[in-house]
């Protein structure tokens, strides 16, 4: 089986390593533990590089669960379940096949209307 569906716990979990992985080079800085002054110098670059990616999944995430995004766009392997082995009270995002439709008819309607005022 296709895993169809986004689990929202192992979305949430993945992030929340991802924070805990910025806190780490944090305190690396803070306590001056670095191996090295390269090191030293490339953690606080690399925390926010970290907070930028899990900005930009919590932003989709916050359009999947509202309904403005697909949220096949939001699916990758750390998140992905199939429909069935989702337990019944497990947050997951999934649009059926109707839904999908209703959701490109909008954009279309969307995006038809930029186009015509774009073009006045």
């Amino acid at each position: 089986m296709v895993a169809d569906t986004v689990s929202l716990a192992w979305e949430l979990e993945e992030i929340r390593h991802a924070i805990g992985g910025a806190r780490v080079l944090c305190d690396l800085v803070a306590h001056g533990r670095a191996d090295s002054d390269r090191d030293l110098e490339a953690a606080p670059r690399s925390a926010s590089a970290i907070l930028s990616v899990v900005a930009c999944r919590l932003r989709l995430l916050r359009l999947a669960a509202t309904g403005e995004l697909d949220p096949d766009l939001v699916r990758a392997p750390h998140n992905a379940i199939e429909l069935q082995q989702a337990k019944h009270n497990e947050s997951i995002l999934y649009w059926d096949a109707k839904r999908r439709v209703r959701f490109a008819r909008r954009e279309l309607r969307r995006l038809k209307i930029r186009l015509r005022t774009e073009r006045e």
